[in-house]
């Protein structure tokens, strides 16, 4: 099956009149989850679990920086409870031949958020 998608949300900007709402949604445990990347954007991850460390993935693409090494995060633990942030994440090196972002989760109690400058 594709994996699932995540919508960003565009950040208000500096000038904005009023705070933009968002909400996390639950990781795809069995597909994996995507975005269409675009450049700049911000991931949070927060583990809702009350007492249980999950962990996620993200996938970068293989020898795409100038030191051709990979910068997949590989099964980073997320204590129950927590929130972690990443970004903002940079074409080069994490965006997929699709144009897409990839991420998953062990758990759907981790829950993603983007935020798209």
């Amino acid at each position: 099956m594709p994996r699932t998608a995540l919508t960003p949300v565009a950040a208000p900007g500096s000038y904005a009149t009023a705070a933009t709402a968002f909400t996390f949604t639950a990781a795809d445990v069995g597909n994996g989850n995507d975005f269409a990347l675009l450049g700049g954007e911000i991931l949070l991850i927060f583990n809702s679990h009350a007492t249980t460390t999950f962990a996620f993935t993200l996938t970068s693409v293989s020898n795409a920086d100038v030191l051709n090494r990979s910068g997949t995060i590989t099964a980073e633990t997320i204590a129950a409870g927590i929130y972690k942030m990443f970004g903002p994440i940079q074409l080069r090196g994490w965006l997929q031949t699709d144009g897409k972002f990839y991420l998953s989760a062990t758990d759907a109690a981790v829950k993603f958020a983007i935020i798209r400058p």
